[in-house]
């Protein structure tokens, strides 16, 4: 592993959020507009504090930049004294994933991550086996969501495809990273699976992390 570190130095992963008042819509039908704030606000948090904790432990440098145009979100994000990098209300999450990249190559990165905001329950270990991978220039590493999106995805250098997100994005991105000529590697993390849209993975969030359920609810 040591050898392809050397490859890819400096890294920024972002994590984009919008503003918590029109997130996680889809589940409209089980939980109240206040809850549905506090929901994707507790996701987010936890996703932030379980990256750092991450870093510290890891041999390659990473930074961390949230990808937002909220200022609820840029005022948490100051607290952990965590950067922003401004979306400007971009109409889509791949517009403003594609933006910042182009501005983690200005700012001498050689690769990204893009981590949702709004991971079920991640794992350290597993985010830490996604960290550390040996990613190589020139090369795409994608964990899939259970229902084919993307919830992870890293790439170097940061702008070299146009990011694909929406439904089935698993697979657009594989195809945007071969049309290039990329290494693409599929690298499945049970933890890094779930998200949560449905009522389901709501269930199964709340079974697994009473304390999100209790600062929800």
């Amino acid at each position: 592993m040591s050898h392809n570190l050397k490859n890819i130095k400096k890294f920024l992963v972002l994590i984009p959020m919008k503003d918590p008042s029109k997130s996680k819509s889809r589940l409209n039908k089980v939980l109240f507009a206040e809850a549905r704030r506090r929901l994707a606000l507790q996701l987010f948090k936890n996703t932030i504090t379980t990256l750092k904790l991450c870093f510290e432990r890891l041999p390659r440098l990473y930074d961390l930049a949230i990808v937002t145009d909220s200022n609820e979100v840029m005022d948490i994000a100051s607290a952990h004294n965590v950067r922003v990098i401004k979306d400007y209300n971009a109409p889509l999450l791949s517009k403003a994933i594609d933006s910042a990249a182009v501005i983690a190559v200005q700012d001498g990165y050689e690769g990204v991550c893009v981590i949702p905001a709004d991971l079920a329950d991640p794992i350290p270990s597993d985010l830490e086996k996604l960290l550390s991978y040996p990613i190589k220039v020139n090369e795409l590493v994608i964990c899939p969501s259970i229902d084919y999106g993307t919830n992870a995805l890293m790439v170097s250098p940061p702008n070299i495809i146009k990011f694909k997100y929406g439904k089935k994005s698993f697979f657009k991105h594989l195809h945007a990273g071969r049309i290039k000529g990329l290494i693409t590697t599929v690298l499945p993390l049970d933890s890094i699976r779930f998200d949560v849209d449905t009522s389901t993975d709501l269930s199964r969030l709340f079974m697994q992390n009473p304390q999100i359920k209790s600062e929800v609810l």
